[in-house]
């Protein structure tokens, strides 16, 4: 018997694949560019671009040109410097466009293919004529009204802050005075290194928390004394936070793959706050008031009035322009909650009704506004019981007031023995919960100063539960976790 095998015939006829070619910029009929324009791009830019220490600090202007391929998706890849002025330079500006994944894809005949671009990215920095290479440190002299002078001529003070080859401050920052022509220490600040649990927030929603390092220079008054960095353990910021002689001046917060997602700039007692998509895409403009003792950053206050300027989509559309159209973003109640918000804005303020929706797609509230204020408020629990209101809610507080609470610390704090043989001194920062009932859980330790002075604020502070009127949000009393200083200074 014969087998017949059959023979399989392959034509191989040459295919054209448009996905997969890589056209330049003049081969197609409209190229590849940033989704809102080149002006939100090079603000993107701005935000994330991290100067190298070692390659600024003499001053710098000048641009590093990244190669790469925009792809059908929007993000970039094949990504590569083809200039700049030193590797660390290159790197920063390919770790930056990495970040950036909200291209606008090129067309070729109505469909979307795949180009080559070409890109600048910009390095800007001033040069730093108080730096000194041989200490590796920056050093700043003052004169005797503690007024900064340019050098050492004339001067009788001065600070030297020690930094690494990053240009983070890695020691104790040493003022010194100037007697008898010889430099003698005055006064030394201390440099911390703390480590702990980051809570990531809305920025992460796939990650409760990281590992954590911050570093910070402050005194007992909570003055800094250079950037407050906190850092993931792979030494990509989470937060940074720079500052004048007074207070704080801009605060930048990143997710976890290192994307600037909020920052903050402070200008007197206003605020202006930009954020920005998970793709790299601006996504709201807002401003809000803030203390003028605010040595430190801190979040807006939950009830504070918000003036809302504007707001892009993620693919680019601007829903929110100069404080007039719509709004539709997530943020985190008092309470700890995700809640998406939308509605529409007049004149930066909220108008007619606005919507709250929880993680899970349930109704969280439904308010109205007239001329920016609230008329009438309904919120709803996870059981459905209805609450209304009028007033969004309260931040807690001591019965009395703060008057009274300070009469209450001076009354019941006692210096220890331990501490004042010790000279020790400073501020406790106490956190602690409010509950919905006036009684105070759930504390902690957020910074001590000594032992014995650490559990005397302690004490203290156990003392104040059932003296606190609760929190209330959207009608409900809640609980809400509140930080508390208590001063120990020696007569």
């Amino acid at each position: 018997m014969k087998h017949f095998i059959p023979l399989l015939f392959f034509c191989f006829i040459p295919f054209h694949n448009n996905s997969q070619q890589i056209y330049s910029v003049h081969e197609v009929d409209q190229p590849a560019g940033p989704r809102g324009g080149m002006a939100l791009m090079q603000q993107f830019i701005s935000a994330n671009v991290e100067v190298p220490f070692l390659s600024g600090v003499r001053g710098l202007n000048t641009k590093v040109v990244v190669k790469g391929v925009i792809e059908p998706d929007g993000s970039m890849s094949q990504i590569e410097a083809v200039n700049g002025p030193d590797l660390p330079c290159r790197e920063e500006a390919v770790r930056v466009m990495r970040l950036y994944k909200a291209w606008k894809p090129a067309l070729l005949k109505g469909e979307v293919v795949r180009q080559e671009l070409f890109f600048p990215v910009t390095f800007k920095a001033e040069a730093r004529a108080d730096f000194d290479s041989i200490r590796s440190a920056f050093v700043r002299y003052f004169d005797r009204d503690f007024r900064r002078v340019s050098g050492p001529a004339g001067s009788a003070l001065r600070s030297i802050s020690p930094v690494d080859h990053r240009g983070r401050i890695c020691n104790d920052v040493v003022f010194e005075q100037l007697r008898k022509k010889e430099w003698h220490e005055a006064l030394r600040i201390p440099f911390r290194k703390e480590e702990f649990w980051y809570k990531t927030g809305v920025l992460d929603p796939g990650t409760d928390s990281v590992k954590a390092s911050r570093v910070l220079v402050r005194d007992s008054d909570r003055t800094s004394y250079g950037p407050v960095v906190t850092y993931q353990e792979n030494g990509s910021r989470l937060t940074f936070t720079e500052f004048n002689s007074e207070r704080w001046v801009s605060h930048l917060r990143y997710d976890l793959n290192g994307l600037v997602r909020t920052a903050s700039y402070c200008a007197d007692t206003v605020v202006t706050e930009l954020s920005w998509h998970d793709n790299g895409l601006i996504k709201s403009v807002v401003e809000y008031a803030t203390s003028p003792n605010d040595r430190v950053y801190s979040a807006p206050a939950p009830f504070s009035p918000m003036y809302y300027l504007n707001a892009w989509s993620r693919d680019g559309k601007q829903t929110l322009v100069d404080g007039d159209g719509y709004w539709n973003d997530t943020g985190v109640e008092l309470n700890g909650e995700l809640i998406r918000e939308s509605g529409a804005v007049a004149a930066g303020l909220k108008k007619g009704k606005w919507v709250g929706i929880r993680a899970d797609s349930s109704l969280y509230y439904e308010e109205v506004f007239v001329n920016g204020q609230l008329e009438s408020g309904t919120s709803y629990d996870g059981d459905g019981t209805r609450f209304t209101y009028t007033d969004p809610g309260k931040l807690p507080e001591f019965k009395g007031g703060r008057n009274k609470m300070y009469q209450f610390l001076a009354s019941n704090i006692r210096y220890t023995e331990t501490a004042a043989r010790q000279g020790a001194t400073g501020r406790v920062l106490i956190s602690f919960v409010v509950c919905q009932d006036g009684t105070l859980c759930d504390y902690d330790l957020v910074r001590g100063v000594e032992s014995s002075l650490d559990e005397e604020a302690l004490r203290v502070v156990k003392m104040m539960s059932g003296s606190w009127k609760p929190g209330f949000l959207k009608g409900k009393a809640v609980r809400v976790r509140h930080i508390l200083p208590v001063n120990f200074q020696m007569d």
